[in-house]
């Protein structure tokens, strides 16, 4: 099954998406420096591909991640 990925669909889409599947994964992840080898939003493309691949084995959609600012640069 293919992950739904909630900004790729229509509002149509949607609402027959969660007719079925009423339970959509929310990517929540902090955009802090990790060292000058990686980017600031790691954690928030760490927990995007987590819930992607949760998507495709549970049919839930996935909503546009957030993101909060942390850390101190």
């Amino acid at each position: 099954m293919s992950a739904k990925l909630w900004l790729k669909l229509t509002v149509e889409e949607i609402a027959r998406e969660l007719e079925q599947t009423p339970t959509a994964l929310l990517p929540l992840g902090v955009t802090e420096q990790h060292g000058y080898h990686l980017p600031l939003a790691v954690d928030v493309y760490n927990t995007e591909m987590i819930c992607t691949r949760a998507s495709e084995q549970t049919g839930c959609l996935v909503i546009p991640p957030l993101q909060t600012v942390g850390g101190s640069f």
